[in-house]
């Protein structure tokens, strides 16, 4: 860990992930540009808001926030590049092309693979198909967790909902939500306790063939999985990312019930348009399947 000590250290402080541990009116009167302001007693709180462990951090603030911050995210496998002491920083440096003011954070963390990829490569395709609409397309992100993927649907212009069986989980997503200036419909249910019948959807009535979008992610319930086609409009899209087979190697999830077979996604939906499918390792080496498909017009993969 390093003491910024000069002015030739901002190009590297701003390569790292700067977190600013000073609360919200103290940000939003002058901050570092490229920074995220996360209070230091909201931190164990956000933790879903931070960057992978490998990512190289600074930290700003008061010295006994700086103290608690260091020793809770080395704790997590965060490496420290910098940590800056606020009030004397911000007396010593007065670089106007440094700072800036105002309550808009950066967002430190990702969406996983596969929505990434969706949203950079496929979206054209339903959005071309909705622009003579004036309604924003909607998702539906299933076992959401922290609703990383629902958030950065909605902040894209997405009418998102996310469903998860923690009320935990859906307080982090709300959070999140709020924390990136847009709203995630938040539902609390449990995916593997609804009745499952081949002649019945066991979805919300309201949710049948109203989604232009089904997230799931680092999920596997395979009853379910036959059943999101009824979820989608004609037309929308499947976006999948979860564990494979090999994944036991290196750690968990462990269990066969948790673990896609190699193919099993396109041959549940062989019907669609497969634009994607490809395993994907995690930065930790598991491998994953990253799954895009595209629904065709008056497809039923029940029969």
């Amino acid at each position: 860990m390093l003491n910024f000590s000069n002015r030739n250290d901002y190009e590297a402080l701003v390569d790292s992930a700067i977190i600013d541990l000073r609360s919200k009116t103290e940000f939003s009167e002058r901050h570092i540009k490229f920074s995220c302001n996360i209070e230091s007693a909201n931190l164990e709180n956000r933790l879903h808001e931070l960057p992978e462990s490998k990512q190289i951090v600074s930290i700003i603030g008061e010295e006994i926030d700086l103290i608690f911050a260091r020793s809770f995210l080395t704790s997590k496998g965060y490496k420290i590049l910098f940590q800056i002491e606020a009030t004397s920083f911000f007396k010593m440096y007065h670089e106007i092309d440094w700072f800036e003011s105002g309550s808009v954070s950066q967002r430190l963390w990702k969406p996983s693979l596969v929505v990434k990829i969706f949203n950079e490569r496929y979206v054209q395709f339903i959005s071309n198909q909705k622009k003579s609409s004036k309604k924003a397309l909607k998702g539906i992100d299933l076992a959401c967790g922290a609703g990383r993927d629902s958030v950065f649907m909605a902040v894209d212009g997405w009418d998102m909902t996310a469903v998860d069986y923690m009320p935990s989980a859906l307080l982090r997503v709300n959070s999140l939500a709020e924390n990136n200036h847009c709203k995630v419909n938040a539902i609390e249910l449990d995916l593997e306790k609804i009745k499952l019948n081949n002649d019945e959807s066991p979805f919300p009535p309201t949710w049948q063939g109203y989604y232009d979008l089904v997230i799931v992610s680092r999920y596997l319930h395979r009853p379910l999985l036959k059943y999101i086609d009824r979820l989608l409009k004609p037309n929308g899209f499947i976006v999948y990312q979860t564990f494979l087979e090999g994944c036991e190697k290196f750690g968990s999830p462990k269990n066969p019930r948790y673990l896609l077979k190699h193919g099993e996604l396109a041959n549940i939906f062989s019907g669609y348009k497969i634009f994607y499918d490809q395993l994907e390792r995690l930065s930790d080496g598991r491998p994953t399947n990253a799954f895009i498909a595209q629904k065709q017009n008056a497809i039923d993969i029940l029969g």
